[in-house]
């Protein structure tokens, strides 16, 4: 026979036990009250920025420099699942690295806005080629990016340029040829 027992509290003389601490109350040492969850940064900070016009070669403290080769207007073809056919901007970087130690490109980032503020959506169609991989002093490697614009010849635009992650950001200005 399997004999089951309910579990409750002892019965007191009406003063209810004090709580247990948690995890909100417990302080580390030396701390005098729990800061509350909105006092931490809320943003990251800006990252610093210098413009040029496509073309211009923009060359930062760091040693690197990078330069939009060209900004121009093509169609491309859906192929895969996804993707959208239509009017398109491939926007040609080189970077060059001036500095005496390897430098990682895997994280750099290359945007497209337009004037009026309509941003470029990158695309796998158009044939895209990434910045990537590690760039040896002296060297200059160069990356090929295609946006999906419509209207896109002839229109001004803005390219920003992220070599590597926390890294100052170049914005190009130009129009799209």
């Amino acid at each position: 026979m399997l004999t089951l027992a309910a579990c409750a509290p002892a019965e007191t003389d009406g003063a209810s036990p004090s709580p247990s601490p948690s995890a909100t109350q417990i302080l580390p040492p030396g701390a005098t009250e729990s800061p509350d969850a909105g006092d931490g940064p809320q943003t990251a900070a800006p990252l610093p920025t210098q413009d040029a016009a496509v073309g211009e070669t923009v060359a930062f403290d760091t040693g690197i420099s990078v330069v939009i080769d060209k900004v121009e207007s093509v169609t491309v073809k859906a192929e895969t699942p996804g993707e959208v056919s239509g009017t398109a901007v491939v926007v040609t970087v080189t970077a060059k690295n001036g500095t005496d130690a390897a430098q990682s490109l895997d994280s750099a980032v290359v945007t497209v806005n337009a004037q009026d503020g309509e941003p470029g959506i990158g695309t796998t169609a158009g044939d895209p080629a990434p910045l990537t991989g590690s760039l040896a002093p002296g060297k200059s490697a160069t990356g090929r990016y295609v946006f999906m614009l419509g209207s896109a010849s002839g229109r001004d635009v803005a390219v920003s340029v992220n070599y590597a992650a926390g890294e100052p950001v170049a914005i190009f200005t130009g129009k799209v040829s």
